[in-house]
């Protein structure tokens, strides 16, 4: 290679000779090994006397040990050779096996286990491989014996996922796909070149589906593609995480997608000059693919959907994967890269609206804080490093829900870190009629249904209530659930309202924190008619910091109401912890118990003293996982220590001792459900009784 700044000669060089590739072979012998091995054996007399020995590589092992006493079965990254099992030359009692990498695969990416694992195949859809056209891989999930029952419901989407990612990122790089559950894992998932050996203590059946088609997906990026330096880790990490959520939001549907998304928290951006360590990796892998969807959304803008090109030594680098988004949409990202990837931080911002009646415009005024500018502002060191931006600059779109009830779409151009928006206001009326005549239409239409009205009763039907709850339109059953109604002043205000509510970031194109301040009534008509789930949730999360009755009453129907997402439900039922205060007379506290009731116990007589009675429990039911995840949250809110009084106390004590009534000789599976779904409220009373005792 000529020297740097050397003018190469412009004639065509002789062409070198071609040598047979040398192949260096190492033989070597590891025992005892102390790191990379983990050997599971039965502890004799000991805690775990029927363990099945097996064998598997990961990350670090605590222990070195053999593995001895039954048939093993033996498998490997990449596939088995011609000669794939031979006899020891030496001793007729051991096996060799054969593996060879057809892919060429970095070493800490092959990996093996060995034990007497049960197998399973994964069967191929037949549709999806006609309507392809592309031959599926094959595919095996191994378990250890006793858990074979176990396996079947774990693995159901592996094949749907393997299809799904050959189809919209390309063929599967290698030959096939094994997946094996082992004991005694230090770490959840070690994934290796066609194999991904998993912990078998995964439980709930939607986060083991996120796990292993996140492992699939690692196969496509991490193992077949890896960063080209260590700066370049969040780009795979969170490309195969970014792709693991399409194939989530196509499983359980764009509300799952959407609500996982929302609940990341802001963090600061991923960017290392050495490898990630343990304490740092969560971060990388948290924001990385939150940075490809806002960067897929200003892309999907542009109506273009970049490939990736082909990769020296399949190797992909930051600069590389923005070229060719810039050369195939031709939007200009360098402020994108600069404030999400090469910069750090996130922007934390500030909102608040009011109508203008003059102009006819909501005037918005936006604040906007960079707070890892200011911390390093004065370090300048750091500040060269890390390359923090003062302010954040992009489009916002922005959701008015106005008087007539249509929404209507605004984009925010943000440039600076103070703005004052003026948006124009397209409905005529000047003011809002709250639900007023589809509730009146409500209430006499049961009033003449109540009187026998057929033609009434029908109508009743065909009256939209959006989230309504039909079992609190009677006054009987809105005494018994203290259900608070909006006063003469409340409704003064709520009349005088010229916009029904603001929806900030509607396209969810922003890493941020995102502070709006707005009516409680408006946070209301967002939970209650707003169908999407990240407005829902964010109407729930701006109600929790506001304690009123009519707020406890609302988080109540929200738990009711069935056509919500199952996730906003829960979220309803953990925020009524907040209403559990002196001052509304512990109302959450009574709405949390009255829901526990509803869903964990048998109907009983409505007019009971619900705190001086004993239940019987119902047994869990796990037809519908969505009203088994409900009915678990009101279980585990935590209770405030500074709820009951000491004449309450014997009152905690009666509800502690509620498991003990209940009958399992017919459901021996519910015996460890029941006590873990309860241990966080008993833990939460025992710790509420014991604050009032020692005060």
């Amino acid at each position: 290679m000529p020297e740097p700044h050397t003018p190469i000669s412009s004639h065509t060089p002789e062409p070198r000779p071609e040598f047979m590739p040398i192949a260096v072979h190492i033989d070597f012998i590891l025992r005892s090994p102390v790191d990379g091995i983990q050997f599971v054996l039965p502890t004799g007399s000991e805690s775990y006397p029927y363990r099945v020995p097996h064998a598997y590589t990961t990350s670090s092992s605590p222990d070195a040990a053999r593995c001895l006493g039954m048939s093993p079965t033996y498998f490997s990254s990449g596939g088995l050779t011609t000669a794939a099992q031979v006899a020891h030359p030496n001793n007729s009692n051991k096996t060799i096996f054969f593996f060879s990498q057809a892919v060429l695969t970095f070493v800490q990416h092959v990996a093996f286990a060995a034990g007497p694992f049960h197998v399973h195949p994964i069967p191929t859809e037949l549709t999806s491989e006609d309507t392809s056209g592309i031959s599926q891989p094959l595919m095996h999930a191994f378990c250890l014996p006793g858990h074979e029952s176990m396996l079947h419901s774990s693995i159901s989407s592996l094949r749907s996922a393997m299809n799904f990612y050959s189809t919209e990122f390309g063929s599967y790089p290698f030959g096939s796909y094994k997946v094996v559950a082992v004991d005694k894992m230090p770490v959840q998932r070690f994934d290796s070149s066609t194999l991904s050996i998993i912990t078998d203590s995964i439980e709930q059946v939607l986060e083991t589906w996120q796990a292993l088609s996140h492992a699939l997906a690692c196969q496509w990026m991490r193992i077949n593609i890896q960063q080209k330096t260590w700066s370049d880790t969040w780009l795979v990490n969170g490309l195969a995480l970014y792709i693991t959520g399409l194939f989530v939001c196509k499983l359980l549907g764009n509300n799952e997608y959407r609500y996982r998304l929302k609940s990341m928290p802001p963090i600061c951006q991923p960017q290392h000059n050495d490898p990630p360590d343990s304490m740092t990796l969560p971060f990388v892998n948290l924001k990385a693919p939150l940075v490809l969807h806002i960067l897929d959304r200003r892309l999907g803008k542009s109506g273009t959907s970049p490939g990736l090109p082909q990769l020296q030594n399949n190797a992909l680098s930051t600069h590389l994967f923005l070229r060719t988004c810039r050369k195939v949409s031709g939007i200009d990202l360098r402020s994108f890269a600069e404030q999400w990837i090469y910069g750090s931080g996130c922007p934390a911002f500030g909102f608040s609206a009011s109508f203008n009646r003059k102009k006819m415009a909501v005037e918005i005024m936006m604040r906007q804080d960079s707070p890892a500018y200011k911390v390093l502002e004065h370090n300048k060191v750091s500040k060269l490093l890390h390359k923090p931006v003062p302010f954040f600059e992009g489009q916002m779109t922005v959701w008015i829900h106005e008087a007539d009830g249509t929404p209507y779409e605004h984009i925010l151009d943000i440039r600076s870190s103070f703005k004052h928006f003026e948006v124009p206001f397209n409905t005529k009326y000047k003011h809002i009629r709250r639900n007023t005549k589809r509730y009146l239409a409500r209430q006499a239409a049961a009033q003449a249904a109540a009187e026998g009205d057929a033609e009434a009763a029908e109508a009743m039907g065909l009256i939209d209530m959006g989230f309504g709850l039909e079992i609190w339109e009677k006054e009987k059953e809105r005494e018994n659930w203290k259900v608070a109604d909006c006063t003469e002043e409340d409704e003064q205000v709520m009349s005088g309202a010229t916009y029904e509510w603001i929806c900030m970031d509607a396209d969810f194109e922003w890493i941020a924190t995102i502070s709006f301040e707005q009516p409680d009534f408006m946070w209301v008509s967002q939970l209650q008619r707003d169908r999407d789930v990240v407005a829902q949730l964010e109407a729930v999360n701006a109600l929790a910091k506001q304690s009123t009755a009519i707020i406890s009453s609302t988080f109540t129907k929200t738990v009711l109401v069935s056509n919500y997402y199952y996730r906003i439900r829960c979220e309803a039922a953990m925020a009524l912890v907040h209403c559990a205060i002196r001052k509304l007379d512990f109302l959450g506290l009574f709405h949390l118990f009255k829901l526990f009731l509803r869903y964990c116990y048998d109907p009983e007589d409505p007019n009971q003293d619900l705190f001086a009675h004993t239940y019987v429990p119902k047994p869990n039911d796990f037809s519908d996982l969505a009203e088994y995840f409900v009915r678990k949250r009101p279980v585990t809110a935590p209770v405030p220590k500074n709820v009951f009084t000491v004449e309450e106390v014997p009152i905690i004590a009666s509800i502690v001792e509620l498991p003990e009534s209940r009958d399992l000789s017919d459901n021996a599976e519910d015996v460890d459900v029941m006590p873990r779904d309860t241990l966080g409220m008993f833990q939460s009373l025992t710790a509420a009784a014991a604050h009032v005792m020692t005060s």
